[in-house]
C-alpha cells in the first residue's frame, strides 16, 4: 500500500487567495465589477514586456487590489494581499502605501482572501458623504465635452479607431 504524505502547513499563494478574494467580489456584489480591478505588479516577465510596463506606468509597490468607491473619508480602497502565512511588504510597497495614505486613500495589508474580504464589506457598507460622489447624471453628454488642454485634439474625433 502507497501512502500519500500530506504537505504540512500548507498555506496557498497570494495569487491564489487574491482569485478567491476576486471571485466572490464578482458573485456577491456584480455590480461592483467596474470598481473592484487588480494592479499586475508581481511575476516573472520577460525584459521587453516588463521594460514595456514601466513606460505605461507600472510601478513597483503598488498595491493588489484597488476599489474605486468613495466611502467614509476615503476616494478609494486599497488591498494589498499577502499568503496568510509568510508574506511580508517589501520596503518600497511601505513606501507607495504612505504616499496614497498622505493622499486621504484607505491602504490595507490582508493576510488571506478572508481578511481581503473582511476589510471590503466594511468599507463597502460605509455610508457615502454627500458631495463626494459623482454619479453619471453630472458626466457631460458626449465624448467632444471633455477637451483637455493638456491633451491636444482630444474629442475632435480625429482619433485611430473613432468613427464620427
Amino acid at each position: 500500500m502507497v501512502q500519500v504524505k500530506k504537505a504540512k502547513n500548507y498555506y496557498p499563494s497570494e495569487s491564489h487567495e487574491q482569485i478567491v478574494f476576486i471571485a466572490r467580489v464578482r458573485f456577491f456584489y456584480p455590480h461592483l465589477v467596474f470598481n473592484v480591478m487588480s494592479i499586475p505588479n508581481g511575476g516573472w516577465r520577460h525584459k521587453k514586456t516588463a521594460s514595456q510596463l514601466k513606460k505605461e506606468g507600472l510601478l513597483a509597490g503598488a498595491p493588489d487590489i484597488l476599489v474605486a468607491l468613495v466611502r467614509g473619508k476615503w476616494p478609494g480602497l486599497f488591498i494589498e494581499m499577502k499568503r496568510v502565512k509568510g508574506g511580508q511588504v517589501r520596503k518600497n510597497q511601505k513606501k507607495v502605501h504612505m504616499h496614497l495614505k498622505d493622499q486621504g486613500y484607505k491602504v490595507e495589508v490582508c493576510k488571506g482572501a478572508d481578511a481581503a474580504w473582511k476589510v471590503f464589506e466594511d468599507y463597502v457598507k460605509m455610508e457615502c458623504p454627500a458631495g463626494k460622489y459623482v454619479g453619471i447624471s453630472a458626466l457631460p453628454h458626449s465624448i467632444s465635452a471633455l477637451k483637455s488642454p493638456r491633451l491636444p485634439g482630444w474629442g475632435s474625433g480625429k482619433h485611430e479607431g473613432v468613427k464620427n
